[in-house]
């Protein structure tokens, strides 16, 4: 499963001083042996994040 999410909100309007974010996520479901007679699943979650640039490059590599 893949999510593009852009959300805009009636009670937050868009505002020129701010970039708005957006994000892509990314979801693999793996059915794996069960385990007791219990199913189970691997989920694998993958997230990208585009802040809309008003993060400089050092302070998001400083968390790396």
């Amino acid at each position: 499963m893949v999510y593009d999410t852009e959300v805009e909100h009636a009670d937050f309007p868009p505002n020129p001083a701010y970039v708005q974010a957006k994000a892509t996520e990314y979801y693999d479901y793996e059915k794996l042996a069960p385990v007791g007679g219990c199913p189970q699943t691997r989920v694998t979650w993958t997230q990208q994040v585009d802040l809309g640039g008003l993060i400089s490059k050092a302070l998001v590599n400083a968390q790396a």
